[in-house]
């Protein structure tokens, strides 16, 4: 029962977390096959899912995320720790995208 053990458990499940919703949420996201640098800023990205879902996700698990799907990016020159994502600016919210994240909202409470 090592305290510090425990903690990374739990920084881990909650890592996994933000992880699994950046999936779910650029899963959603229309892909574009240029990179339009007027929206689709992972910090930018990363606070609007931070808004739908209530709960704070980091800045890389969406890097993760658009890299494990497979989403064409680049990186933002002005700052490393950012990339630029290739998707549209719209975001389809469906009803059951909203129950999803009424669920989860109280999951992660």
């Amino acid at each position: 029962n090592n305290p510090i053990y425990a903690k990374c458990r739990e920084d881990l499940k909650a890592a996994l977390k933000e992880f699994q919703l950046a999936c779910a949420y650029l899963s959603q996201c229309k892909r574009s096959k240029s990179i339009n640098k007027r929206n689709s800023l992972s910090y930018w990205q990363k606070h609007r899912l931070e808004k739908f879902m209530g709960t704070y996700i980091a800045n890389g698990s969406i890097i993760a995320a658009a890299t494990c799907l497979g989403i064409k990016y680049v990186a933002d020159k002005s700052n490393p720790m950012n990339i630029w994502v290739a998707i549209s600016k719209d975001l389809p919210i469906t009803d059951e995208m909203n129950e999803i994240a009424v669920g989860m909202r109280k999951s992660v409470a």
